[in-house]
């Protein structure tokens, strides 16, 4: 069986932020141990398999009409320090020229996999999304955002050290379309 996590109404798994906000609103599930198979996919998958047999990090981006965010969020997450991850773009019946852009993605980074669908919201993008997961962890980002290049490194080794967390957020900056810092969220870092 696939990872499961629960998706809120909204679609976050965290409640923090602005979802027209550029920025990076990050949480980490753990999908469990011994789970080795891929979930079914039902052919869905429009880009090149993984370049890592198995990855450790499962990104699900959802993306619904963003193709004006898509070099950012995308190009942050390609330059990740972390290699064995996999991107999971959930194309929620875009009408802009998003799936162009995630196709020529893929064909420049293998660890995209493209999954087109109906429009019919956040929830079931990221569901869809989840069941397609082939990591141990699964990580959120919205199409909007974009992460500093070893978000992935730095949350992969924080659970190695504390095996027993199984979720984690992170700082979060805000920025208007030109990039410019509005206002910086800051978890708390203390378990609750």
């Amino acid at each position: 069986s696939g990872p499961a996590a629960a998706v809120n109404q909204d679609g976050r798994l965290n409640s923090a932020g602005n979802p027209a906000a550029k920025g990076s609103i990050i949480t980490f599930f753990a999908t469990g141990e011994g789970e080795t198979d891929p979930p079914g996919i039902d052919g869905r998958l429009s880009s090149a398999p993984l370049a890592v047999p198995v990855p450790e990090i499962s990104v699900i981006l959802p993306v619904y009409n963003a193709e004006r965010f898509h070099r950012d969020a995308l190009g942050s997450l390609s330059a990740q320090t972390f290699p064995h991850f996999e991107i999971i773009a959930v194309d929620d019946g875009s009408t802009d020229r998003s799936g162009d852009i995630l196709n020529a993605h893929a064909g420049r980074d293998p660890r995209l996999r493209v999954i087109r669908r109906a429009n019919t919201g956040i929830v079931g993008a990221l569901n869809d999304g989840i069941e397609a997961a082939m990591g141990e962890f699964i990580a959120r980002m919205d199409a909007d955002d974009f992460c500093l290049p070893q978000r992935l490194e730095k949350q992969r080794a924080y659970f190695a050290g504390h095996p027993g967390c199984v979720g984690l957020g992170t700082n979060v900056l805000y920025t208007d379309p030109e990039g410019w810092a509005l206002i910086e969220h800051r978890p708390f870092e203390t378990h609750v």
